[in-house]
């Protein structure tokens, strides 16, 4: 059973109908390569394969090739050229028209590869199929973008603070609030301890990316247990030497 796709997956994949059946071939995808792998994040197919998630190592298939350069973003037929037979994925059938574009985010970075293909039964492409393709990859790259940064903040919330969750942090601690007018504590601080190691300044993102924290599911409570004699006496004293009249 294909996983249920998210609202910006939904939109790719009609980006992807519109490019399969207007250029009237049998497949359309969105590839996502990384430093590991090559994944056909969205598959827009009248075949039983491939199918959403469909991968392989980086350097296999066609996309790195094309952004590399070392293969054309249109190949007519496929067959004809050398390169793109030896890529040529063994579980696939075989593959005629092709043409991919780059999707590339606002900052510069390329995120992967739009792309449709025929097979032998199909009409050939042409380079006149790349500007409807370029643009759709724009499309993508614009509905695609936001997911990204969201899952980035996410991946870097988890990354700090779970190695703080395993060892048992943080450490959270009850400071009193003492009024100045009669020295008597009237209610508690609640403060977490984090690692030195952390030693990251707070910056204008403290509020979102602790929205961010909530929303990924992490939450701590305060220690039950007061502090230490040492501490509460320290702010009772300051509070008595200060005191003023109400």
């Amino acid at each position: 059973m294909q996983r249920r796709r998210s609202e910006a997956e939904a939109q790719i994949a009609r980006l992807l109908r519109t490019a399969r059946r207007k250029l009237d071939l049998s497949v359309a995808f969105l590839s996502r390569v990384d430093e590991r792998a090559r994944t056909m994040q969205v598959v827009d197919t009248l075949l039983a394969a491939p199918a959403d998630g469909y991968s392989g190592p980086r350097d296999s298939g066609f996309c790195l090739a094309v952004l590399e350069g070392r293969l054309p973003r249109v190949m007519p037929d496929v067959r004809r050229v050398p390169e793109a037979m030896a890529l040529h994925p063994a579980d696939l059938p075989q593959i005629r028209g092709h043409v991919s574009v780059p999707v590339v985010l606002s900052d510069g970075t390329v995120y992967g590869t739009f792309c449709a293909y025929g097979l032998v039964g199909d009409p050939e492409v042409s380079p006149r199929d790349l500007a409807l393709m370029e643009v759709l990859a724009d499309a993508a790259a614009l509905v695609i973008e936001p997911q990204l940064r969201t899952e980035q903040e996410h991946a870097e919330i988890h990354h700090r603070i779970d190695p703080v969750i395993d060892a048992g942090g943080p450490v959270v601690v009850l400071q009193p609030i003492v009024s100045l007018c009669t020295g008597a504590r009237v209610g508690a601080e609640a403060l977490s301890r984090f690692p030195a190691a952390w030693g990251a300044a707070p910056t204008s993102s403290s509020a979102r990316h602790t929205a961010s924290a909530r929303a990924t599911g992490w939450s701590c409570s305060p220690s039950p247990a007061a502090p230490g004699p040492s501490a509460t006496s320290t702010a009772t004293s300051r509070s008595t030497s200060r005191r003023r009249p109400c």
